[in-house]
């Protein structure tokens, strides 16, 4: 009985962990989705953000790069 209860104890505990932590991955904000949608824009026109690389930093290489470029 005891590990019975120390099995459906642990299942319901991995339920929880698992949707707990699956709802943190869908809550982004929605600036930061249209700023990724936009670096995908970007890199498909050959520009892609380097990895420490700030919003400003990248926007200012942006224009450097695709200065006839309509915005997007």
């Amino acid at each position: 009985m005891i590990y019975w209860m120390v099995g459906i104890i642990g299942l319901i505990t991995a339920l929880l962990s698992w949707f707990l932590l699956y709802q943190k991955h869908k809550a982004i904000d929605p600036e930061l989705r249209i700023y990724n949608r936009f670096c995908r824009k970007i890199a498909k026109r050959g520009l892609l953000r380097g990895q420490c690389e700030g919003a400003k930093d990248f926007a200012e290489r942006i224009k450097i790069k695709l200065p006839e470029q309509p915005r997007i």
